[in-house]
């Protein structure tokens, strides 16, 4: 038998205690640090060394002894399996509020003094006291280049007034809140009014500007402006024709910071920006994985009466090259387009939390408008449509939490498992054990199995005489390691009494919970069919495993140059599971004596410094009185503390190792079943002394 693994351990070990070397000066920092070391298990099958006589493992009394094994094709992973199904899903995207800078508007002509003052034309040449006073005029028309109509949800006015006549406007005894202004649409619907209260001197300007929300109706243009003017106090002044003529006050209406719900005019570019989510189907949240093949497919659709630039990222999908997922199109005005994205090579991850599961795949939409130098009718209605179309999405490999689904397990059939010739055929077994060690390299929270084992006895002619089957349900699988499916009982005994020349098994595999699978994981999975063996154990020989060399290569020079003094402690733990109702001993080797040449012999062991042995005691499993089985394990183990000698073998330039088993007689026949096994493992806890290099 192979210790490579106990050869590796060992190397690693001696590589720890050879490390052993102190230096005087400097004093620096250390500290103890705690290693473990595993051994991995050596495991004697009873099954595979029955038919050795040098065991001295005899079969007794009248029960026959069948061992069937094999091992079931291995189940792997394929992309099939880590499937994700696609989706349909379509969502809208609204124009909403449509924000404007301002739209601007102006009177066409100017108040002039003449039109509010006409009297004045008596007293050209003259001084003339203009009294405190206020005037009214015709309404002016505010035409804009910017709209022609608007449901205006709220915006800011501003009024500006230039007073170019040759008196100052503002309060007085008859406007005591100043200039008074009224703004109206074409069809003399209200929008807002408001005053200056300050006093706007000869050449000067004034302003106002208030928020307001007009409503939902429609505004259209132009606007009217209705204002007085008042004059802010006695004012004597030279009228001359020039001033007669030309002196005016000027009116000047601006809407700013629009929200508009409907407009007709020219449009400054609109921006949406929205989210949305493809859900994972079938209830499972990924947390990480990547794609082998699939894509996503955009159809679009626009409403809007203005080309769009359409820009989408899926951040939980990150490309080869550690981008996000995106794509642009350019939409025409009331048109159409589409974008599809090959997804292979794709990575899912959580963009926000990395490591945290994600049940659908954000997705941020930015849509910008083009901008109008004509007049168009853009409404908070106007949409686009975009329709996600993800493919069914092959994984090479995923983590995350899966909802429950099955895995089919293949057929398989296996042929002449058995030769059953000289058999009377007369002879039934009353004990019966089917075993099935599992494999599984699958790391799934939750996986079950579902299995049915049939056997079939063909006749020479090739005729099936018979048939049985053993169904196992609903079977807990272990993740990542070894499980061992024990069953005896009347289907195990109905199946061995059938003499079954061939064997077939089906099934499923279900899991469900957090799982971690690539393509290519496998199940693995041998079966062994046995009747119980009744045998004695007479002055048996030792059973020994093959030894192992750790030659100055394996070791390494730095391991060769390498003290021990460095070793706080050394402790070797071993632990024998013996299933089977036969004690004994075991015992392991350590020789750098190059001229041992039998290296299980221990004469010299005790008066040599260059190697040594240690005895472990294995205790029989219990036997049911029912059954006259071993059927609970029994556990010994043993601790060594190992002493600096020993500890010194290791610098030798090649060391041997290897392990002995003795079986020890029984007093009287005792049963054996084929899976019944002597397992050996151990580890070793070190304290090694670790100074602080970067002080050195």
């Amino acid at each position: 038998m192979s210790s490579s693994r106990l050869k590796l351990t060992l190397v690693l070990l001696s590589a720890i205690f050879i490390a052993n070397c102190s230096v005087e000066e400097p004093v620096m920092p250390e500290w103890d640090l705690p290693m473990k070391v595993p051994i991995s298990s050596e495991r004697f099958l009873f099954s595979e060394e029955i038919a050795d006589s040098s065991s001295g493992i005899e079969v007794r009394g009248d029960t026959l002894t069948i061992c069937i094994d094999g091992d079931i094709e291995s189940q792997s992973v394929c992309e099939d399996d880590l499937v994700f199904n696609g989706s349909d899903s379509t969502a809208t995207f609204s124009i909403g509020t449509v924000e404007l800078d301002s739209i601007q508007t102006e009177c066409a002509d100017s108040v002039v003094l003449s039109d509010i003052m006409p009297d004045l034309s008596s007293y050209i040449g003259m001084n003339v006291c203009i009294p405190e006073t206020t005037v009214t005029s015709v309404p002016l028309n505010l035409q804009s280049e910017d709209f022609s109509a608007a449901v205006i949800t709220e915006c800011e006015v501003e009024i500006e007034v230039h007073n170019n006549l040759p008196f100052p406007l503002g309060p007085n005894s008859f406007s005591p809140e100043g200039m008074e202004l009224s703004v109206y649409d074409s069809a003399g619907v209200f929008v807002t009014s408001m005053n200056i209260p300050q006093e706007i001197p000869p050449g000067g300007k004034g302003s106002v500007v208030e928020r307001i929300t007009p409503g939902s109706g429609w505004i259209r243009a132009p606007l009217s402006l209705e204002y007085n003017i008042p004059v802010a106090r006695d004012t004597v002044i030279m009228v001359t024709g020039e001033i007669f003529d030309n002196a005016s006050c000027r009116f000047g209406v601006t809407l700013m910071d629009l929200e508009v719900t409907d407009i007709i005019g020219k449009i400054s570019s609109q921006q949406i920006s929205e989210t949305h989510r493809i859900a994972i189907q079938g209830g499972n949240r990924i947390i990480g994985g990547v794609i082998a093949s699939g894509g996503i497919e955009l159809l679009c659709s626009s409403s809007i009466p203005l080309g769009a630039d359409l820009s989408v990222s899926i951040p939980d999908l990150q490309s080869p090259r550690r981008s996000p997922c995106s794509g642009d199109l350019h939409l025409p005005s009331d048109g159409s387009g589409g974008y599809s994205e090959d997804l292979a090579g794709y990575s899912v991850e959580n963009h926000l939390h990395a490591g945290s599961p994600i049940d659908s795949f954000l997705i941020n939409v930015d849509l910008v408008t083009e901008e109008s130098d004509r007049f168009v009718h853009l409404s908070s209605s106007d949409e686009i449509e975009v329709r996600f179309l993800v493919n069914d999405l092959y994984f090479s490999s995923v983590e995350g939490y899966l909802a429950a689904d099955t895995l089919c397990v293949s057929r398989y059939e296996e042929n002449d498992v058995a030769d059953y010739q000289g058999f009377s055929g007369g002879v039934e077994f009353e004990f019966g054990q089917l075993t099935l060690l599992i494999e599984n390299e699958l790391n799934v929270e939750n996986l079950r199995m579902n299995l049915e084992f049939s056997g079939y006895h063909r006749e020479e002619g090739g005729r099936i005489s018979d048939s049985a089957r053993v169904v196992i349900e609903d079977c807990e699988i272990s993740s990542g390691t070894e499980t061992a499916i024990v069953l005896s009982g009347d289907q195990i005994v109905n199946l061995l009494n059938i003499y079954p020349t061939d064997v077939a098994c089906s099934g499923e595999l279900i899991y469900s919970g957090y799982s971690d699978v690539s393509v290519g994981d496998e199940i693995n999975c041998g079966y062994s069919l046995s009747t119980p063996m009744q045998v004695m154990i007479t002055g048996a020989e030792p059973v020994d495993f093959d030894p192992d060399t750790l030659s100055e290569e394996d070791l390494g020079e730095d391991f060769q140059d390498a003290a021990g003094d460095d070793i706080r402690s050394a402790r070797l733990t071993a632990r024998i599971v013996n299933r089977s109702p036969v004690g004994g001993e075991a015992l392991l080797f350590v020789s750098g004596d190059p001229f041992r040449s039998e290296l299980y012999d221990t004469t010299g062991y005790s008066s040599n410094h260059n190697e040594f042995y240690k005895s472990v005691e294995m205790s029989p499993a219990e036997v049911n009185p029912l059954t006259g089985f071993a059927e609970e394990a029994a556990v010994s183990e043993v601790e060594f503390m190992l002493s600096r000698e020993e500890l010194r073998v290791f610098r030798n330039s090649a060391v041997r190792t290897g392990l002995r088993l003795y079986l020890r007689e029984t007093p009287e026949p005792v049963i054996l079943r084929g899976s019944d096994y002597v397992e050996f493992t151990g580890q070793i806890e070190m304290k090694i002394r670790i100074k602080d290099k970067d002080e050195e």
